[in-house]
């Protein structure tokens, strides 16, 4: 209900700024409101089609034979790898599917990051602290998080050809251990 409310008072504000721009237009210049409208739907237009040629420029990673191993047992499971965003969509909202990449803290243990397609790392948040997180892993990424899985207190609950899924208990457990193996 409170995104709901905040999402409608952004909408008033930039909708209330965009009049006072036209306004201050209509008092500062001989432009009419007719003019102004316009002027308004030009820069949208130029604007939206400036976002789709950055979006369209922008390189997304390279598939590894490790993401195509997951792709296939996710298919072969009825579930989908490479539409993480349409499921996402699909489920409005309550699964979120999202890659992880893995990087070394300053002790050499493995520490997984969420990698957004697309999105920059800054934008990441933790939207549902409270959900459960499952992790798809090889037996390679397995060893290498498997500092990060005991202190999180990941549970196995599925392995199949060398894939095994685990379970974080919430969104906040995965986040703050992540970050506390993190920091020197």
């Amino acid at each position: 209900m409170i995104e709901i409310l905040w999402m409608l008072v952004k909408s008033f504000l930039v909708g209330g700024l965009l009049c006072a721009i036209g306004q201050v237009l209509i008092m500062k210049t001989q432009l009419t409101s007719a003019r102004i409208l316009v002027l308004f739907v030009v820069a949208g237009v130029v604007l939206t089609a400036s976002a789709m040629q950055i979006t369209s420029t922008m390189k997304h990673p390279e598939i590894t034979d490790v993401q195509r191993e997951r792709a296939a047992f996710l298919q072969e499971s009825g579930l989908t790898f490479w539409n993480a965003n349409v499921i996402t969509e699909l489920t409005n909202g309550e699964v979120e599917a999202v890659g992880i990449t893995i990087a070394q803290n300053e002790k050499g243990q493995g520490v997984p990051r969420v990698s957004e397609w697309l999105e920059a790392q800054e934008n990441r948040r933790m939207e549902r602290p409270d959900e459960r997180v499952f992790m798809l892993l090889t037996e390679a990424e397995s060893e290498r998080l498997d500092d990060f899985l005991k202190k999180s207190g990941a549970q196995a609950r599925c392995t199949w050809d060398g894939m095994t899924a685990y379970e974080i208990e919430s969104q906040r457990v995965f986040f703050e251990t992540a970050q506390a193996m993190d920091t020197p």
